[in-house]
């Protein structure tokens, strides 16, 4: 049996795109190669903001933090703030100056030394746009690691664009994220401790984010189908929330994604040595490394989604659920200590209890 539920319109950031069409190239590497790779985006939110500056080596060594670059965000309208160092290479806008809007055009500054490495201006494109999530929950053919093939009750999630009247190109890109809770075994004790709980956020979905492109002629209802196809589990006793990051972005950066991408899958993996890489819009002067990397204005909007327990027809057992019965032995690890997962946190998101 199959149980579909939709939930309520989400505002989304979706963006019309002013100006021409920018070719993006791909360089071959060589074995050993030394440049300066500098990244980050200004977003429509408040801040605050984050820009990369590392130095590359080799295509088969990670790139290293650079540490002593002044970094500044500029904008149209004679705004000028700097970005102090963060941590890892990174330098943190605040936001206190320079803040996203769109129909204004932003772009970075990083000097190292003599040399002078800055972005093209680019112009935060606008908002517009609904959309909505709807899910099902139904049996998806899945195979195990034995070898053997089962059918695995899941939630499959497909989103739904709905577009005004659009009259030039729109870019888009979408990011998923969950957030759930795990509470540990709450053995009984003589003090009375109850365990705190795991927060944790990751990535989900078919793939790390999607783009998508349309044109005046598309269909101004817009469906990708199973962006979220998701096994039912212990994470779903509390609450569980489902996180849409979507934005609008330039063309000249929904074409560098996309030959990201396809880069990416042309050599296997993140970690594999890539066969070349993509042109960015980081200009250099100076004597000193070459440039690589992208500085983007985004338009930005994120959607939080919740689901019950109660509203899964399937049952779900509560593993960490303290049984009288029941030897320590048995309860999984991460009932014992949830800090183990992977990006697992004690502090609890300032939005968890908002999204009901």
């Amino acid at each position: 049996m199959i149980f579909k539920h939709s939930w309520i319109k989400m505002t989304v950031a979706l963006v019309i795109l002013l100006g021409c069409r920018e070719r993006i190239f791909l360089d071959t590497l060589p074995e050993d190669f030394q440049l300066i790779a500098i990244n980050g985006l200004i977003d429509s939110s408040e801040g605050p903001y984050f820009i990369a500056v590392q130095e590359t080596r080799s295509a088969n060594r990670a790139p290293i933090p650079v540490e002593e670059a002044l970094v500044e965000l500029v904008d149209d309208l004679g705004n000028r703030e700097v970005c102090p160092y963060f941590e890892n290479g990174t330098y943190q806008c605040a936001g206190n100056v320079v803040q996203g809007n769109s129909g204004v055009a932003y772009h970075i500054e990083v000097r190292l030394g003599a040399d002078l490495y800055q972005s093209v201006p680019e112009v935060m494109p606008a908002i517009l746009g609904t959309n909505r999530l709807e899910w099902e929950e139904t049996g998806i053919p899945t195979t195990t690691a034995s070898g053997i093939d089962v059918v695995t009750t899941m939630l499959d999630f497909d989103l739904i664009a709905a577009l005004p009247d659009v009259t030039e190109p729109v870019f888009l890109q979408w990011q998923l994220l969950e957030t759930f809770q795990i509470r540990p075994t709450d053995f009984p004790d003589p003090f009375g401790f109850i365990p705190p709980p795991c927060f944790i956020t990751q990535n989900i979905g078919i793939q790390n984010f999607y783009t998508l492109a349309l044109n005046e002629f598309a269909n101004p209802i817009y469906t990708i189908p199973s962006v979220i196809q998701r096994e039912i589990d212990n994470s779903f006793v509390i609450k569980h929330i489902f996180s849409i990051h979507q934005s609008s972005v330039t063309e000249t950066y929904f074409n560098y994604l996309e030959q990201t991408r396809t880069l990416t899958e042309a050599t296997g993996s993140l970690f594999d040595p890539p066969a070349g890489r993509v042109i960015g819009n980081i200009m250099h002067e100076g004597s000193g490394l070459a440039a690589t990397g992208y500085f983007a204005a985004v338009a930005k909007d994120t959607t939080h989604m919740v689901i019950y327990r109660e509203e899964i027809e399937t049952p779900i057992d509560d593993v960490c659920l303290y049984n009288q019965f029941k030897p320590v032995d048995d309860y999984p690890r991460t009932c014992l200590d949830c800090s183990i997962i992977p990006r697992s946190t004690y502090e609890e998101p300032y939005w968890w209890s908002r999204v009901q």
